[in-house]
């Protein structure tokens, strides 16, 4: 738990040649007209940290490294988490992908069959049916 400038500073030097960052936010948005951010997980191939956000007067260095133009930001609802770290950065990332979003479209490429990936191709009649073979690659 990164809750010291020292310690960002450190996790910052440790991913500065990253260029894809899993992140996900934390904030309460309870009775309040905006959400009060708390926490920052990030993530990279080699590292993963939480950075205690209450605990940190200086973000600036954070967010220069978040919002490098070849910085990928993975994340799932990533709205929620752009809108959090805008309000405190007043930027925006250049790049994201955002899980939900991928799963969405994944559910619309495969065929609405409810037995679509469970196929029984052994147990298929011979020549296979135009139908069948959409399965197998759509």
């Amino acid at each position: 738990m990164i809750q010291t400038q020292a310690q960002l500073g450190d996790f910052l030097n440790l991913i500065k040649d990253e260029t894809e960052l899993a992140i996900d936010t934390e904030f309460k948005w309870v009775s309040t007209y905006f959400p009060q951010f708390c926490l920052l997980q990030i993530a990279t191939k080699n590292a993963a940290e939480c950075i205690d956000i209450l605990a940190l007067e200086d973000l600036k260095p954070l967010f220069d490294k978040l919002y490098q133009p070849n910085v990928l930001w993975i994340a799932h609802a990533a709205r929620n988490d752009i809108e959090v770290l805008f309000l405190h950065s007043k930027r925006l990332p250049e790049k994201v992908f955002d899980t939900q979003i991928a799963v969405d479209l994944l559910k619309n490429l495969r065929p609405e069959d409810s037995n679509f990936g469970s196929s029984d191709f052994l147990e298929f009649q011979r020549p296979l049916h135009r139908n069948r073979m959409h399965r197998a690659a759509p």
